[in-house]
């Protein structure tokens, strides 16, 4: 597969380097809070399902968990916050 040349000048406000790039990097978007152990249990399951699947170490994997208020996110135009729905749902 043929990729285009990376321009590493525009990856420094990333705190990126050519190095590290093939470091995979996943990004959760949750919406439902969590208590600080449960989100220590998903980052630990998100980094050891990856690793083993993809047969790589898990020091190589970057989790990104961006928790968003249920007011900032929608369904339909209705927010969760204002859906009524629960929020285990």
């Amino acid at each position: 597969m043929d990729t285009a040349p990376v321009d590493q000048a525009s990856l420094s406000g990333f705190g990126c380097s050519w190095h590290n790039l093939r470091m995979p990097l996943i990004q959760v978007l949750n919406a439902s809070p969590a208590s600080t152990e449960k989100k220590r249990q998903l980052l630990a399951a998100l980094t050891a399902t990856y690793a083993e699947v993809m047969e790589i170490r898990p020091d190589t994997i970057r989790v990104v968990l961006h928790e968003l208020p249920r007011e900032n996110w929608s369904v339909a135009g209705v927010t969760l916050a204002d859906s009524g729905q629960n929020e285990a749902t």
